[in-house]
């Protein structure tokens, strides 16, 4: 009997290091994951510019991510493109971002150890709509 509780107990200790250890794994992952603040949440979507003269023939799309990353695309809305085979979705430039006292950083890399930072004073920003101030001092305007 006393054989049996020990190794009872033996398996028991087992069982709890290695449930303990995986609730620890699972912390680590979610640590992988940027937590964002309230106010950085506002940021995260894709927020399409307003341009003051557009044809209509594509926009410019910037998708905010939640791990910290970015993406500028343009999209083609003309038929046309895809009629000629063209990707409605065209990449210019991706990278990291963050927001830092009222200012957002958009970090990309344009080649093989180019860096390019642009900056941004945020405005306004909404649940719908962005404004952001960049430094030729040009109002820039985003909504989802």
């Amino acid at each position: 009997m006393k054989k049996f509780s020990i190794l009872f107990l033996k398996i028991f200790l087992v069982s709890l290091v290695l449930t303990l250890n995986s609730c620890d794994n699972s912390k680590l992952n979610k640590q992988d994951e940027k937590e964002l603040s309230e106010d950085e949440m506002l940021f995260t979507g894709k927020w399409k510019l307003v341009q003051e003269k557009s044809d209509g023939s594509s926009d410019i799309e910037l998708n905010i991510e939640k791990a910290g990353y970015f993406e500028v695309n343009t999209i083609l809305n003309d038929p046309k493109f895809a009629e000629a085979g063209i990707d409605k979705i065209q990449p210019i430039s991706k990278g990291q971002w963050k927001i830092d006292n009222n200012t957002l950083t958009l970090s990309k890399n344009l080649g093989q150890n180019s860096p390019k930072t642009d900056e941004f004073k945020v405005k306004s920003i909404s649940s719908n709509k962005m404004e952001l101030i960049n430094q030729k001092e040009k109002l820039i305007t985003y909504i989802k």
